[in-house]
């Protein structure tokens, strides 16, 4: 794991993993995926951890992926790994490679744009600091933003889902929230607070993977 891309804390139980780029506003490379899925496969084999934080360093959670480190890729790059990702980074894996299943509760703050909002839509309760500013910006690159309406829908997100997907536009935690896809909003500066409140709310039950492993 790189340790400096990432930070892995356990305690009483609850896991915070942290994005550490916060000079990149915590921008996606290959690296910092890598990372990523390196933290949540440890996870999933951690006795001290039943449930774990994402939260993003410094000003902001995510701007997404590094656009950079892609354009900076050949066309022959490009056609040898499919796509503007290194092999073995594609973020959309990052959340699905799980054997015991423990919840991941997202954190985001400042800003959370394109593949970012991915990766907190598929967690699976989301804790937002009041402000927070989505944005799909592949609509406006027109690189599609199908992805992010299903899952967006698969919450509960109705017509607004549409609006965000199809318009590109900044959207807030309040907005999200009242669109159902968000759990909780969060003052200031206690986004993790909240999200640890709501984790211990989640720890009184037995762990979701004991329970899966007594109907075997």
């Amino acid at each position: 794991m790189d340790y400096e891309q990432i930070k892995y804390e356990t305690r009483d139980g609850i896991l915070t993993i942290t994005l550490n780029r916060p000079d990149k506003l915590n921008a996606f490379n290959d690296e910092l995926v890598g990372a990523l899925s390196d933290a949540l496969n440890r996870f999933d084999t951690d006795d001290e951890a039943q449930i774990a934080i994402l939260q993003g360093s410094g000003r902001a959670f995510s701007s997404g992926a590094d656009v950079q480190q892609r354009q900076l890729r050949s066309r022959e790059e490009f056609l040898k790994l499919g796509g503007p990702q290194g092999r073995g980074t594609h973020s959309a894996d990052l959340l699905t490679k799980a054997v015991n299943w423990k919840p991941v509760i997202a954190a985001p703050h400042g800003y959370v744009l394109g593949l970012s909002v991915g990766i907190v839509l598929e967690c699976d309760l989301i804790v937002a600091e009041e402000g927070t500013r989505f944005q799909v910006t592949e609509t406006s690159r027109g690189l599609g933003a199908s992805k992010y309406w299903g899952l967006m829908h698969f919450r509960g997100g109705g017509a607004f889902t549409m609006e965000a997907a199809l318009t590109g536009r900044f959207f807030t935690a309040e907005e999200a929230f009242r669109a159902n896809l968000i759990n909780r909003v969060a003052p200031k500066g206690k986004t993790m607070e909240v999200a640890r409140g709501l984790a211990d709310e989640v720890l009184r039950n037995p762990p979701p993977s004991e329970i899966g492993r007594a109907h075997v």
